[in-house]
């Protein structure tokens, strides 16, 4: 009687096994296939976005302007007061099997943002080249990089909170929410603090002169920069 119970006993684990072993096999090869699916087509979804930035209560001071004695470099700082508003319209239309899984139906959105530098102090330097060779004096500058705290508000993790049709439409982001909500305190990116940096940059401007005269004489003035100084030399214009 044990022997049989014992013989009844293998069989069934034999078969728990086959079993396990065939939903194994079947959910490698629906992987597989979904994987196909996804690799087969480039369209995800059509996605317009509207937006309207608003800068009018922003102020920028410069401050602690600093030239080298060489005069071939600048530092100052700008103190940055106020903040950027911006109106965004997202439209969201799914396509194909990628854009689905994400969101089953089309939706849009609008939502207001703000956008303020959480460090409202910032540092700039630059390399200065004052060229005359074309007859007009301009000052070529080359920013070096520029890192820029912001603070966006409403943050993603708020934003993601506040739109109840998007959870409701995209089941993906509905199912990662909780965890969204969880990792916030720890990553300030959810919490709308974000770190940019602002490649370097090079600019040329223009230095307008003045037209001078000595009497009735016309005057030209041409600037030519030394190691030391910038001089101003003038001569009499032609008739």
């Amino acid at each position: 009687m044990r022997k049989a119970d014992c013989d009844r006993l293998r069989e069934t684990e034999n078969a728990t096994c086959e079993v396990e072993k065939a939903g194994e096999k079947l959910l490698c090869e629906a992987k597989k296939e979904a994987l196909n699916r996804i690799a087969a087509t480039g369209n995800f979804a059509n996605l317009d976005v509207d937006s309207r930035v608003a800068i009018d209560n922003l102020q920028v001071c410069l401050h602690d302007f600093n030239i080298s004695p060489t005069l071939d470099r600048v530092q100052f700082a700008l103190e940055v007061q106020g903040e950027a508003k911006a109106d965004v319209d997202v439209k969201f239309v799914p396509l194909d099997i990628v854009g689905h899984l994400t969101c089953q139906f089309p939706w849009s959105q609008s939502k207001n943002f703000t956008a303020s530098l959480r460090e409202s102090r910032v540092g700039i330097a630059s390399n200065v080249l004052l060229a005359t060779d074309t007859g007009d004096a301009r000052a070529n500058f080359a920013v070096d990089n520029i890192d820029v705290k912001a603070k966006l508000k409403p943050g993603p993790t708020e934003f993601l909170l506040s739109s109840p049709e998007l959870l409701l439409k995209c089941p993906v982001l509905a199912g990662i929410a909780p965890t969204v909500v969880a990792l916030t305190p720890f990553v300030p990116q959810l919490k709308g603090e974000l770190d940019y940096t602002l490649k370097d940059q090079k600019a040329s401007v223009k230095l307008d002169i003045p037209k001078q005269t000595v009497g009735d004489v016309a005057m030209v003035i041409k600037v030519v920069p030394t190691k030391e100084a910038i001089v101003a030399m003038a001569s009499r214009a032609n008739p």
